[in-house]
C-alpha cells in the first residue's frame, strides 16, 4: 500500500485501514491529534481536513502527576468536541529508570483519550507517522502532533470519499 510517496507494510497497513474507516470523521468532521506526554503535550486540531490551531499543553514538572494529568484532561475538555483522535501509539518498555516516567505517559493517554469522548480513535506509532515528514518538520511535540493528524490526513485522502 502507497500513500502518496510513502509506502506502507506490515502493521501499517492494518492501522491504514482502521483509519479509512473513519474517513468520514477525519475529512468532514473534527478531528484532534495528539503527541502525548505527561507534562506537555503536543495537540493540533483540525476541521474538514484543515489544520485550524495547535499548541502544546503546558504543565509543571514540579507538580504531582495527578495535578499535572487534571490540567491535561481540562484542556483538551475545553477544545471542540473530537469525531476523531489520532494519538501516538506507545509501545512498552520493561523496567529500568524510565519506568515511572512511561507509565505516567499511559496514564496521559487515558486522560487525553477520557477528555475527548470520542469512539473513533487510531493509535499512529511513530515509525509510521515519521514517514510523512517534509523538510519543513522541526521535532517538537506541537510539530510532532501536527504530523500525527497530517498523517491521517494523508491515509484519509488516499481514497476517493463520497459523502452521499
Amino acid at each position: 500500500m502507497r500513500i502518496g510517496k510513502v509506502p506502507l507494510t506490515g502493521s501499517h497497513i492494518k492501522i491504514a485501514q482502521e483509519i479509512l474507516k473513519s474517513q468520514k470523521e477525519i475529512l468532514t468532521g473534527t478531528m484532534l491529534s495528539i503527541d502525548p506526554g505527561s507534562t506537555s503535550p503536543g495537540w493540533a486540531l483540525w476541521m474538514s481536513g484543515n489544520l485550524v490551531t495547535s499548541g502544546v499543553i503546558k504543565t509543571k514538572s514540579t507538580h504531582k502527576i495527578a495535578e499535572r494529568l487534571a490540567t491535561i484532561h481540562e484542556f483538551i475538555e475545553g477544545l471542540p468536541q473530537a469525531d476523531f483522535l489520532a494519538i501516538e501509539k506507545i509501545g512498552m518498555i520493561r523496567g529500568g529508570g524510565k519506568a515511572q516516567a512511561h507509565r505516567y505517559l499511559f496514564w496521559s493517554l487515558g486522560a487525553i483519550t477520557a477528555a475527548t469522548r470520542t469512539k473513533k480513535i487510531a493509535e499512529i506509532p511513530q515509525n509510521m507517522w515519521f514517514k510523512f515528514r517534509g523538510r519543513e518538520y522541526s521535532k517538537g511535540d506541537e510539530a510532532d502532533a501536527i504530523l500525527i493528524g497530517r498523517t491521517a490526513l494523508e491515509v484519509a485522502k488516499s481514497q476517493s470519499y463520497s459523502s452521499s
